[in-house]
């Protein structure tokens, strides 16, 4: 390890690696050694000075309280504190893994930026759009997506976030508070008032197709993850048969306008005229959403697991 030491010093090899000439406080060390384990792990180098061209090499007799240390941080990390005598300077050097998990110190959570900075890493919300037929698909990429990203995201899905008697609606309209929304797009879910009902909610954002994420059932999605199925899983987006889920919604608002029209008691009619204008707005805005889905070139689910979810994972941490 010391001719290791030795040659990042003369190469001036700044990649994960930090030179300190300083003394430096126990949550310092900690936010410094978080945000190496975030990223690819790497070396803090205490006793050498950086003058931003070259490298003085010089002592560092200042202590480092292993114990407090990692007491500040948030979960177990594997790093090493060593001596080595270069050049007659007695150098200090932590040498610290990446983490399993994400670190955090005090509630927040670091990362080491490759211009050389370390920057707070934010939570990114996800939001699971679907419907109950494809529970296992949402259940699949929750298991991937938090294999990647670990505490980096929070995805929220109805059947973790709701308790009984909560109002379904106002989980539904927290759609657009979330970074990003992911759609598992099926027959099903395109003919779905509830989940055209969180569309709509998305769509109040101007830029939601930057939020959306989206995978289409493919053919060998069917037969991989719903077996024999008398219902149409597949949707038709990518032939003139997407016209159909417009005449769908059409003929859904004609049904309840005749409805309305048999009811005569106006204290009846209220919660009916509520769902009237609800389908109206799925109505006007299905068509758009459905050449949006068409015109985004949409990924499989069978295209995601092969790639492991890199499609998402790009996006989602960028």
């Amino acid at each position: 390890m010391k001719s290791r030491i030795e040659q990042v010093i003369k190469d001036k090899i700044r990649s994960n690696i930090l030179y300190i000439d300083y003394p430096l406080t126990n949550i310092k060390f900690a936010k410094y050694i978080c945000g190496l384990a975030n990223k690819e792990g790497g070396m803090i180098i205490l006793g050498v000075y950086d003058d931003g061209i070259n490298l003085h090499i010089k002592n560092y007799p200042f202590s480092v309280n292993e114990i407090l240390i990692r007491q500040l941080l948030s979960h177990p990390l594997e790093f090493k504190v060593e001596d080595y005598l270069i050049e007659n300077g007695k150098l200090r050097v932590l040498i610290v893994d990446k983490a399993e998990n994400l670190i955090k110190v005090e509630g927040v959570a670091y990362m080491y930026s490759d211009n050389g900075n370390f920057e707070e890493i934010t939570e990114k919300t996800i939001f699971m759009s679907y419907t109950h037929n494809e529970t296992n698909i949402a259940s699949l990429i929750e298991q991937k997506l938090g294999d990647r990203c670990g505490e980096r995201i929070k995805i929220s899905r109805d059947i973790n976030r709701l308790k009984y008697k909560d109002s379904i609606k106002e989980y539904m309209e927290t759609i657009k508070k979330h970074d990003f929304v992911i759609s598992i797009i099926s027959d099903k879910y395109l003919k779905s008032q509830a989940c055209m009902y969180e569309i709509l909610e998305l769509m109040r954002d101007r830029d939601y197709y930057k939020k959306l994420l989206f995978t289409v059932i493919s053919e060998s999605d069917v037969d991989t993850y719903f077996g024999e199925s008398e219902e149409q899983v597949k949707p038709t987006l990518y032939s003139a048969e997407r016209f159909n889920y417009i005449t769908y919604w059409q003929e859904k608002l004609e049904q309840l306008k005749t409805t309305e029209k048999k009811i005569t008691n106006p204290a009846h009619k209220s919660e009916l005229v509520s769902e009237i204008k609800e389908v109206e707005l799925i109505t006007i805005n299905i068509g758009d959403f459905i050449e949006k889905l068409k015109d985004g070139i949409g990924v499989s689910i069978s295209e995601l697991v092969q790639k492991d979810f890199d499609q998402f994972y790009e996006i989602i941490m960028q």
